[in-house]
């Protein structure tokens, strides 16, 4: 017997009725798929993932109260796992290095035909992106490697404070039931900070953070 697959819960953030409508029309034609919710401002998008806990967000980078590359960097702070697939008619190459470093899964542009919005989504729910040939063309993979690189970069301050409650020595399924989080969370919240602290290892994340105090800190 074929067993389900699980539905693919998408929230789509766009301040453009016709363009929202449109691409809900295009999800919800698909059986595995289900639009939980449709934002048209930046603080609502963030709140509503918090809400509904979406697979994938649908995210245009122009909306009125704020840029779409901080609404997927909030959106990624609250949850690290989220796919944010950008959907933008703006010309995006500019800030794709940004994108990229933010932790964004993919981009489609709103000419994109239906068939092509679908693929996206499922490709992303299968761990994996689709570029199209005249972007692959022109990225320079070792220089999106360098500017991507987090090494170096300030923790935030929930970084810093699940850091703390690592060197207090805290699992990581005990960290994710004080703040309320899964543990698959906390484990990604690891990697970025061993990434950004250039380290392998939980000693050696404590340790350096130890050295540098709050020289690593967001203000």
């Amino acid at each position: 017997m074929k067993v389900a697959s699980k539905r693919i819960k998408v929230l789509i953030v766009d301040d453009h009725p016709t363009v929202s409508f449109g691409t809900r029309f295009i999800l919800e034609s698909v059986e595995d798929m289900e639009v939980v919710g449709v934002a048209d401002r930046g603080k609502e998008a963030v709140e509503m993932f918090k809400q509904y806990q979406p697979d994938i967000i649908l995210l245009d980078l122009k909306l009125p109260d704020m840029e779409g590359i901080e609404v997927a960097r909030q959106i990624k702070e609250s949850g690290p796992e989220a796919h944010i697939v950008i959907f933008t008619g703006m010309n995006y190459l500019p800030i794709l290095q940004k994108l990229i470093a933010v932790g964004i899964s993919g981009v489609l542009t709103k000419d994109a035909t239906p068939e092509q919005v679908i693929r996206m989504m499922e490709a992303v729910r299968g761990g994996e992106t689709i570029i199209p040939l005249s972007l692959f063309h022109q990225i320079d993979f070792q220089k999106t490697k360098s500017k991507t690189s987090n090494k170096d970069q300030p923790l935030s301050e929930k970084e810093s404070y699940i850091l703390s409650m690592v060197g207090r020595g805290l699992t990581n399924k005990q960290i994710a039931k004080e703040l309320f989080m899964t543990t698959r969370s906390i484990e990604y919240y690891l990697t970025n900070i061993y990434q950004k602290l250039n380290v392998k290892s939980r000693a050696e994340a404590i340790e350096k953070f130890g050295k540098i105090g709050t020289a690593h800190m967001d203000p």
